[in-house]
């Protein structure tokens, strides 16, 4: 237990931010009745393609940040993907909408809507590759396992709170303020712990492995500026420093291919006994896999 919240003391951003990625989406499918009433004139089938759109964008945003990640680092990726996530989640609690505003303010909202639904399809597809990584690269020794548990245990903490809220609203609220106002209140409480998120993000260390695979990068170029001297001695500093630089890069690089494997392993891990597995994982490898399939 020690070792779990000593990474829970350390992670907790990432965590916090990955519940709530999921907690709009839990908000999003709890309210679709007043959704629909608001922005699709009744249509359910509407409501529930607003909904596709997210997933439809989540792969473009794991390529776009993805790529971010690798080129100025894990922790930047994953505060401009929670930056989109708050904005797209906060701002769809502030749309106009057909009860309140009227038929023409309606077809703005419903635009606007599908747009952040959009944008927060990017950045939560784009959230899962980096925050992953950056557990696999942070991790101390032996707790890998309880790591990836921890971040697939978050997605079932984000669906309790948002169901739980939205039925706390309908029943304090009642059904018809609910449909009129309430139903925005799920969207604009997550405004404050999206700050708390982003504030601990941005105090977050960068990757010691990501740090020395731009090390090792910025070797290289300077090995590579000065690889035509003329003098012997230069050429063989300059093969010298191209040689340091390109195995200490092939040590990151694998660094790296063991944070894309634990991200594979999390995004497979679909059962509810991750966290027992984790621990598992950590304290017998051989266990951990014949509890895989007798599950």
């Amino acid at each position: 237990m020690a070792h779990l919240w000593a990474l829970v003391r350390q992670w907790w951003p990432l965590l916090l931010g990955n519940i709530l990625e999921w907690y709009e989406f839990g908000v999003y499918g709890s309210l679709t009745k007043e959704l629909s009433a608001n922005f699709f004139r009744a249509s359910t089938f509407g409501t529930w393609s607003g909904f596709a759109v997210t997933f439809l964008l989540r792969p473009v945003g794991g390529i776009v940040f993805g790529l971010l990640a690798d080129r100025v680092g894990r922790k930047r990726a994953t505060l401009w993907s929670m930056r989109g996530m708050l904005f797209a989640t906060v701002a769809q609690g502030l749309l106009p909408s057909l009860r309140c505003c009227g038929e023409a303010s309606a077809d703005v909202g419903l635009v606007l809507l599908i747009i952040l639904r959009a944008l927060q399809g990017v950045c939560t597809g784009g959230e899962i590759g980096p925050l992953v990584t950056y557990m696999a690269e942070s991790a101390p020794p032996g707790v890998l396992g309880v790591g990836t548990a921890l971040f697939l245990l978050c997605v079932y903490v984000a669906f309790v709170i948002s169901q739980g809220l939205v039925a706390l609203a309908v029943l304090v609220l009642g059904p018809e303020r609910m449909l009129e106002w309430g139903w925005r209140l799920p969207f604009l409480v997550a405004l404050v712990p999206g700050l708390v998120t982003l504030w601990g993000r941005s105090h977050l260390p960068e990757s010691a492995e990501f740090v020395e695979l731009q090390s090792a990068r910025n070797l290289m170029s300077s090995g590579d500026a000065q690889a035509a001297p003329s003098s012997t001695g230069s050429v063989a500093g300059g093969e010298s420093g191209v040689n340091a630089a390109s195995a200490s890069c092939a040590s990151c690089e694998g660094a790296r291919s063991r944070g894309v494997a634990a991200s594979e392993a999390a995004g497979h891990a679909g059962q509810i006994f991750a966290t027992v597995r984790g621990f598992l994982h950590d304290y017998g490898r051989a266990l951990v896999i014949g509890f895989s399939v007798s599950s």
